[in-house]
């Protein structure tokens, strides 16, 4: 499934947490993607800091899914923050992982600009 809009974006991450029974109410960003599009793709992860500075971290680098923290955070990227070694390690805490079609899909739509 193409990710062809925001709203769409809101579904896939609104149907992972619901098919795996996340206690999103308890973590510190809340569901932040239930928020405007405008706040979601130049907004800052609520509730996280780099560890280094102290600085908001974004949610996304429009136009680069590869180099965006969601990605980062949903793959558990190695040598970032949310990697198995990193300060916040992958999301969501303890899993289940996101499947990698899924944050493929996420990526993909965040490289071509986060389409509205």
């Amino acid at each position: 499934m193409a990710l062809n809009s925001f709203k769409d974006v809101q579904n896939l991450l609104d149907s992972y947490v619901a098919q795996n029974n996340l206690p999103i109410s308890g973590a510190p960003h809340e569901a932040f993607w239930q928020t405007s599009y405008q706040a979601f793709v130049t907004g800052n992860v609520p509730g996280v800091q780099d560890p280094n500075t102290g600085q908001a971290l974004p949610i996304l680098s429009k136009g680069d899914g590869a180099h965006s923290n969601i990605i980062y955070a949903l793959s558990g990227t190695a040598g970032t923050y949310w990697g198995p070694e990193g300060a916040f390690g992958p999301m969501p805490p303890g899993g289940p992982s996101m499947p990698q079609a899924q944050i493929d899909e996420l990526s993909a739509w965040i490289s071509n600009g986060c389409p509205q």
